[in-house]
């Protein structure tokens, strides 16, 4: 399409008499038909004339609508070559146009007149409007003649009779072929909305058939786990915890007695290898001498308040028992930092030395313990075990030291 037809004046903006004159020019009543059912508008009873076609197409030209704009593109393409005749010349030029098409005697002079008047309508020169109303008046004056013609008997004969009730019969067949066509997709819908139904029962049946596999899935599960807790229940975790405290507590034991039997043994070679006294006086060498017995070293706390951060809870009474042995103060300390941090400062305070396993407290505790022991410059000893002898060791060391 030329540049000349773009942008042109839009059909529903002009007056009703221009609208009317322009379409009714230019459109066949089939035309009419064909954009009604495109757009699905609703159709004048058959027994109407096209005049009932023409009025719903001046409703529905008389707003922006998808058929006011297809009648747009129509009439734009239909006229193009005129359209762009009339867009190339002056305003004077096109109004002398407009009067030789006038001028002529016989009113249907080809597409001449029906393209000149759409062509000058839809022109969006302000200059041209004019002329629109002198065409436009002009062709109103020639239509009252028309009619006055009628009245008179000047006029042609009518239409051919057998001509319209033909057409009127095609029409009925094309309403009747419509309406067949609607029933068989009202009852094509019927069957599909049936099937859909039938389709939603079957899975809504198929989605409790789903649920109550997952049920018993979960029942399955539940029962499963229940039998393997009670498999192993047999051996809890606080039977394996007693367990290794008992294997610690005796490893402690075994080790206590090895370094007795090796104080014994180096007790009695050094008894072997003393020389025997020189006394003045004869000994009676039938009695036999008792030998002397051997000097243990003597490890002595002197009453010093001992600090126990962490450790074993079953093991306090063992903790406390060795510490009072070598003749000190148990002061036991259990909880976390964060729970306890003024009671931890306070037993802190208060011990002379701080003793704490790592093997059995939190790093918190640990941490915190260290800091107290670094501020208040107190002893701070960290055990690699929490077991008694390794406990006794270390006492011995700090007595010794």
């Amino acid at each position: 399409m030329t540049r000349s037809v773009l942008n042109r004046r839009k059909l529903w903006t002009m007056s009703c008499e221009v609208l009317f004159q322009n379409f009714a020019a230019s459109l066949t009543p089939d035309l009419i038909v064909k954009l009604c059912r495109r757009y699905q508008y609703p159709l004048p009873d058959a027994s109407f004339s096209d005049l009932a076609l023409y009025h719903l197409a001046h409703e529905h030209c008389h707003r922006d609508s998808p058929f006011s704009r297809q009648v747009q593109r129509y009439l734009n393409r239909r006229y193009e070559a005129l359209i762009s005749q009339i867009a190339q010349l002056p305003p004077s030029d096109v109004r002398a146009r407009v009067t030789d098409v006038l001028a002529q005697k016989q009113m249907q002079s080809g597409s001449l007149l029906p393209g000149m008047m759409w062509a000058v309508c839809s022109d969006p020169r302000l200059e041209l409007r004019p002329i629109e109303q002198f065409f436009i008046e002009e062709l109103h004056l020639r239509s009252h003649c028309l009619l006055l013609a009628q009245f008179r008997g000047e006029t042609h004969p009518a239409a051919d009779p057998v001509a319209t009730s033909a057409k009127r019969e095609d029409l009925e067949q094309t309403l009747k072929q419509l309406e067949t066509e609607r029933s068989v997709l009202r009852q094509d819908m019927q069957n599909l909305q049936r099937a859909n139904n039938r389709m939603n029962q079957k899975n809504a049946r198929l989605q409790g058939d789903l649920d109550e596999a997952k049920r018993h899935c979960a029942a399955l599960e539940k029962q499963r786990h229940s039998q393997a807790v009670q498999a192993s229940r047999g051996v809890t975790l606080r039977d394996v915890r007693k367990l290794e405290y008992e294997v610690t507590r005796l490893s402690d034991a075994l080790r206590e007695k090895e370094e007795e039997a090796a104080r014994l043994a180096a007790a009695v070679a050094s008894y072997e290898h003393t020389p025997p006294p020189n006394n003045d006086y004869p000994v009676d060498e039938n009695i036999p001498s008792e030998p002397p017995l051997p000097e243990w070293p003597v490890f002595d706390l002197h009453g010093k308040r001992v600090a126990l951060i962490g450790g074993l809870t079953k093991a306090s009474g063992h903790y406390e028992q060795t510490i009072s042995e070598l003749g000190g103060l148990c002061m036991r300390y259990e909880g976390s930092a964060n729970q306890g941090h003024k009671k931890l400062a306070r037993i802190i305070r208060q011990a002379d030395v701080v003793f704490c396993p790592v093997d059995c407290v939190s790093h918190g505790t640990a941490s915190a313990a260290k800091k107290l022991c670094r501020s208040l410059d107190k002893p701070c000893h960290f055990l690699r075990s929490s077991g008694i002898s390794h406990l006794r060791e270390k006492l011995r060391e700090v007595v010794a030291g």
